[in-house]
């Protein structure tokens, strides 16, 4: 990196520790029912000293910071040499706005490209090697390998209508875009799959992990039981809040035969509406694939309730997105 452009780099971390980083202390609220605790209203460090340390522990998963980009990592996929993964945050992007990687929000599509590129100087990621999803909340995954590149990852999109994407290919760096819909990983070090799939709401009664599980065994010849599996940040069991038509959605889904636990992903709100658990009914339904309990590690970290950090659109509107990446690289 050049004398200027690590210069630029030291005033912007400056400006991050002042402006954001001494703003708050960093807090968590405890749930009796660990299953559906989430983390609540964090914020960052409170002394230069923690903000040197290279980890942070938030919620399950582990906050890091590179150049002046802080992103998320999963702690099961952390001993895996040959696995590239992240979860970005909204810092920090060009120019010093904030990391916005969505292709349909409020921020210019050039700004937007202008962060993918600072992502990849940040961690050395070709553009080109970029495949980028076109979610549509619904079901739809797609097998990718090398025909899916395109010397215009952003513009020039090969990926169509799609909200789940599966390789064993090396070096395809998969991005899917959020904003409160709960991201998931999948990851099977032994056949070296990797996965993600966009689930929101839709998404979900639409059951869109239980169905990429069984892509990667069906395409791949992967056992479940081997697969690893994160859920990343996302609209917390305590913030969802829906009307009935959504309620009804759900208990008509999750009260078959193989999903009857409605009555446990279901609380009454106010105001004549409910309380859906997402994470839960999501992990029920990756269980029921063979999936086991022990390999799924929910971040419980609540876009709503931290937008400090995070985007929200159910609570902000007119908001950015995150990504998460993942990639099979060389060791």
């Amino acid at each position: 990196m050049n004398e200027s452009r690590q210069n630029y780099m030291d005033v912007i971390l400056s400006e991050t520790i002042h402006d954001v980083l001494f703003e708050r202390r960093l807090r968590m609220n405890n749930f009796k029912d660990k299953q559906s605790s989430c983390l609540s209203e964090f914020d960052f460090l409170d002394s230069l000293e923690n903000l040197k340390e290279e980890n942070m522990k938030i919620g399950n998963f582990t906050l890091k910071k590179k150049d002046d980009i802080y992103y998320f990592t999963i702690p099961i996929f952390e001993n895996y040499g040959n696995l590239f993964h992240i979860f970005t945050t909204r810092k920090t992007g060009y120019n010093d706005k904030e990391l916005d990687l969505g292709v349909n929000t409020q921020t210019a599509l050039n700004d937007v490209y202008m962060n993918y590129l600072k992502l990849c100087e940040t961690f050395n990621i070709k553009q080109d090697s970029i495949i980028l999803s076109d979610q549509v909340h619904k079901d739809n995954i797609l097998i990718i390998d090398e025909s899916f590149k395109s010397n215009n990852f952003l513009f020039k999109r090969k990926v169509k209508n799609a909200d789940g994407l599966i390789t064993n290919k090396k070096n395809l760096f998969l991005v899917t875009l959020y904003a409160d819909c709960t991201p998931i990983y999948f990851f099977d070090p032994v056949k070296e799959v990797i996965a993600l799939a966009h689930s929101g709401w839709k998404g979900t009664v639409k059951k869109i992990g239980e169905k990429t599980v069984l892509k990667m065994i069906k395409e791949f010849g992967c056992n479940p039981k081997d697969i690893l599996v994160a859920l990343g940040p996302s609209i917390g069991p305590e913030s969802f809040e829906v009307k009935e038509d959504v309620k009804n959605f759900f208990e008509k889904i999750f009260n078959e035969k193989n999903f009857s636990f409605s009555n446990e992903i279901i609380k009454p709100g106010k105001n004549e509406k409910y309380l859906i658990d997402i994470w839960k009914t999501i992990e029920y339904t990756l269980i029921n694939t063979g999936i086991r309990k022990e390999h799924i590690l929910n971040s419980n970290i609540d876009t709503y309730k931290n937008t400090d950090l995070l985007f929200s659109y159910r609570k902000e509107k007119n908001t950015g997105r995150m990504a998460a990446i993942m990639a099979i690289i060389d060791n």
